[in-house]
């Protein structure tokens, strides 16, 4: 009997153990939740043991705060374990938000704001800050974060490629030096290496209104930071060609033509020169973009080019390039004479002036008319003029009576001596130029040209000296200027 009472406590004990190793049943069906408010939901989703979230959709076909979806993907009817799964439910609002759209072009924009019961208005803006189509900003008073209401329209600004810009790559010098001597040099302003494929010169020729030809900068041309391409016609004369990067047969333009820089697709970025006149402006000179200027300008404006002696080449392939403080004579000069050779000079002891344009040198048997300018006359019955002639009579003085070493300056193209019987001479005062400073101060007009620029100077011309002294006293109003 004690024998059957032990079995049967043993088969007890084992169904016991039998039935603790059994797993529980901790899967569920994921119910169908459409048409349940928040609070229904909760309950119903307690009940099972599941952790979840709850957020609003804007879905105007739904009721407000009710069920829409399950996130993440899940469909009523699959099979979770709740103490593994947690849940992102969506209940529907009726405020329509509006969304961040960013990096989004018009077809995404739409999908976007699928089921916005709204009319959306496009427009484009031309920038170069986003990519071309995609959106840019909601207009007007509407922005991302905003609600809008039904039937509203909303406007939606999106990107376009500006049809020209002002830009840090530009046309940074122009070479036409007669012949074949052609050059254009681009500039790349920005601090990375820049990739030129396709860029485009189009040429203007002889003030025409239409392209003449074009040069398309070959794939996989770079040019690094802030260093300069050298475009060179490949007939220049050797000098020039050394300094080449690329010789192109393009370069056929003569100083009367309009020349446009464009990006790769194809915006105006740079210009040089005026489209449709066919007027000689830029021959025979080299023109250098002021080292002031630091981006390019698709309206030409002469004012920011500086002009150089046409084959001054030693400045090409690097920019900027900063223009000479001032200049003094050359010193091989000295050794010709003053009397009998073209440049000739001669060291002169000073005597007097009798205005700002005429004085007497112990060495010279005659006055000296000072070559480029005409200063106004003591004698004149203007008191106003007189006094303009006085302050220029003492300018001069101040300078040559003051100067440890004075030269006479037999001009090359002008001659040395004039009708009334004087010397012509520039007068160089302790290695200045005192015919050029009384142009500088205002005090004349400048009167010098020579056709053949035979005097340069730190690689300009005299001529342009002249030019660029009486711009300075009209742009100060100096002397006869105020």
């Amino acid at each position: 009997m004690l024998k059957k009472f032990y079995s049967i406590i043993a088969v007890m004990l084992a169904s016991i153990a039998l039935y603790a190793c059994t797993p529980e049943a901790t899967t569920v069906q994921l119910p169908v939740l459409n048409g349940l408010n928040e609070t229904q939901i909760t309950t119903k989703l307690e009940e099972l043991g599941f952790d979840f979230e709850i957020f609003e959709e804007m879905n105007l076909q739904v009721t407000e705060g009710t069920f829409v979806r399950y996130g993440n993907n899940k469909v009523p009817g699959a099979i979770l374990d709740p103490k593994e799964e947690s849940l992102v439910i969506y209940i529907a609002s009726h405020k329509m938000i509006l969304p961040d759209l960013t990096g989004l072009d018009e077809a995404g924009i739409k999908a976007k704001l699928k089921g916005y019961d709204i009319k959306l208005v496009f427009s484009y803006r031309q920038t170069l800050d986003v990519e071309e189509g995609l959106f840019i900003e909601y207009d007007g008073t509407f922005a991302a974060g905003n609600e809008v209401y039904r039937g509203s329209n909303v406007p939606i600004i999106l990107a376009s490629y500006p049809d020209a810009y002002k830009s840090p790559v530009f046309i940074s010098k122009y070479v036409a030096a007669g012949a074949n001597n052609k050059a254009l040099e681009i500039f790349n302003g920005t601090d990375n290496e820049l990739d030129l494929s396709d860029y485009t010169l189009d040429f203007y020729l002889d003030g025409s209104d239409e392209v003449s030809h074009s040069y398309i900068l070959a794939a996989g041309t770079k040019l690094a930071a802030k260093d300069t391409l050298l475009l060179v016609n490949p007939d220049a004369e050797l000098a020039l060609r050394e300094k080449a990067d690329i010789l192109v047969d393009a370069l056929t333009f003569n100083g009367n033509d309009y020349i446009t820089l464009n990006d790769h697709k194809g915006a105006l970025i740079d210009a040089f020169g005026e489209k449709g006149v066919a007027i000689v402006f830029f021959a025979n000179q080299i023109r250098v973009r002021k080292s002031n200027i630091i981006q390019s300008n698709n309206q030409f404006d002469t004012n920011e080019w500086d002009i150089y002696y046409k084959h001054h080449y030693e400045i090409l392939d690097e920019h900027p390039t900063g223009f000479p403080d001032g200049f003094t004579y050359n010193a091989e000069h000295l050794e010709l004479d003053f009397f009998t050779q073209p440049n000739g000079m001669l060291k002169v002891t000073y005597i007097s002036n009798n205005d700002g344009d005429t004085a007497r040198f112990v060495e010279l048997d005659e006055s000296v008319r000072f070559t480029g300018i005409n200063t106004r006359e003591t004698s004149d019955p203007d008191p106003k003029v007189r006094e303009l002639a006085y302050a220029a009579g003492s300018f001069v003085q101040q300078r040559l009576s003051n100067a440890t070493e004075i030269y006479v300056h037999h001009d090359p193209f002008s001659g040395n001596t004039e009708t009334y019987g004087r010397y012509l001479a520039f007068v160089w005062y302790d290695g200045k130029l005192v015919n050029y400073e009384v142009v500088l101060h205002g005090h004349s007009e400048n009167n010098y040209n020579d056709p053949n620029e035979t005097l340069v100077y730190n690689g300009v011309t005299l001529n342009e000296w002249f030019r660029r002294a009486e711009s300075y006293a009209r742009a100060n109003r100096l002397g006869v200027w105020a």
